[in-house]
């Protein structure tokens, strides 16, 4: 699969496996805040991270809207 999507024509034709999607995290107190890509719309979004025990609350906004994934440990 390739990032057919991306607003970066250049980009296009990279592949979307072992593509980094989390990027530019920075501790703010008890969260993370950096970058969070979505390869199925090819943009960008501001995201946080934040831990609570074995899951990841992986959340991603564009503006006031936000999304929020529960990412689990794999076993």
């Amino acid at each position: 699969a390739r990032d057919v999507n991306n607003a970066d024509p250049a980009r296009r034709g990279r592949r979307i496996m072992g593509l980094a999607i989390l990027t530019g995290f920075a501790p703010d107190g008890a969260i993370w805040r950096g970058q969070i890509y979505d390869p199925r719309r090819g943009r960008t979004f501001e995201s946080t991270l934040d831990r609570k025990g074995a899951a990841l609350n992986v959340q991603g906004c564009l503006g006031p809207f936000c999304q929020t994934q529960v990412w689990t440990r794999a076993k």
